[in-house]
């Protein structure tokens, strides 16, 4: 899976690049929707980014209770 960094602010880092990308991702896909007559193209792309995006969010919450718990 994902490994986390152990440094609170590589952690933030992280969080910030993960968030970057899912914007990328938005932009691209709402500029294919646009552009597009079939829609399915971006509709895959937005499904693709949010179940990407859940899963290291999950990820990242699991590895801070941990961190927490210790």
């Amino acid at each position: 899976m994902l490994k986390i960094p152990e440094n609170r602010q590589a952690h933030k880092l992280l969080r910030y690049e993960l968030a970057t990308m899912q914007v990328i991702i938005v932009v691209f896909s709402v500029i294919i929707l646009l552009t597009e007559k079939e829609n399915t193209l971006g509709y895959a792309l937005l499904a693709v980014s949010t179940i990407i995006s859940t899963i290291f969010e999950v990820s990242i919450r699991k590895e801070a209770e941990k961190e927490q718990n210790k």
